[in-house]
């Protein structure tokens, strides 16, 4: 039998089969993955570095799973069995997910990062038609999500969460307190949440206008949101919303503002905001 361990950390860990002071050693160079057999008999493996020793037992399941670690770990692992004589272990180093921006330069414009993202953000509701989260907004921004996509109807003169045309019951109010709440927060105003709105009804005089008058009534006002078209630096937007507005005309203070949207694109499409080219894929 073999054992794959990607080593995705920056440190050489070395691990060994069977006892905690007893068995092969094994190094593993970081960034890299490597390929060693152990035994069927060895239900355990000893990761040994950064002064911490894990026992980790060989579950038979064959989907990946986070192994838990026991006390303040600087690495998170997970585990996987591809066949019956394959397993494979994935350790990566420990980070803090509400927080992770905080390490990267202001001057990093938003376009060279990778942000998590969710679809249909507020979509909790409606299973097996409509529901496509199942976490609160607040647990999806600490677990790492940086773009939202907000799809809105209006109802009864107040925007609320909607897929199409089944309603998800959140009002836009709530999802505005949500996002203050985090990025004002001492811990975590050092991130930013690219913010897509998308309107999901007709009322294209109306909408515009309520997705204002909302964010004004709201904590932290306008004050909180990046409103121009063109793509920041994340200096300048820490512990501000980004708006991506899928809604309104040219020329609005609609925030980053695409011209054109093809719906369900595959391929994807171009298109340019204040010079910087922009490709995006809508499947």
């Amino acid at each position: 039998m073999r054992l794959t361990i990607s080593n995705q950390t920056h440190d050489g860990l070395l691990c060994r089969f069977g006892s905690k002071k007893g068995g092969e050693h094994y190094l593993l160079v970081p960034s890299l993955s490597d390929s060693i057999p152990f035994s069927p008999k060895s239900t355990s493996l000893w990761f040994l570095g950064s002064s911490v020793a894990i026992k980790l037992t060989m579950a038979p399941g064959r989907k990946w799973e986070r192994v838990t670690l026991q006390g303040d770990s600087p690495w998170i692992i997970y585990r996987n069995r591809l066949s019956r004589k394959h397993h494979v272990l994935v350790v990566l180093p420990y980070r803090d997910t509400s927080r992770f921006l905080a390490s990267i330069p202001d001057s990093a414009p938003l376009s060279c990062l990778m942000l998590p993202g969710t679809h249909e953000t507020m979509a909790l509701y409606g299973w097996p038609i409509s529901q496509c989260q199942y976490k609160s907004l607040d647990t999806q921004l600490h677990a790492g999500i940086r773009v939202t996509d907000i799809r809105l109807s209006i109802i009864d003169g107040r925007l609320i969460a909607y897929h199409g045309i089944f309603p998800e019951f959140t009002p836009f109010a709530d999802i505005l307190v949500t996002l203050h709440d985090f990025l004002t927060s001492p811990t975590t105003a050092s991130e930013t949440v690219v913010v897509s709105i998308k309107q999901e009804d007709w009322d294209t005089e109306l909408f515009p206008q309520l997705v204002h008058d909302e964010i004004v009534a709201s904590p932290g006002g306008l004050q909180m949101w990046f409103l121009e078209n063109r793509i920041p630096n994340l200096g300048e937007v820490r512990g501000k919303a980004v708006m991506f507005s899928r809604f309104g005309s040219d020329g609005c203070a609609n925030g980053i503002h695409p011209p054109i949207w093809p719906d369900s694109a595959k391929e994807g499409f171009d298109w340019e905001c204040d010079g910087t080219l922009v490709r995006t894929h809508d499947w």
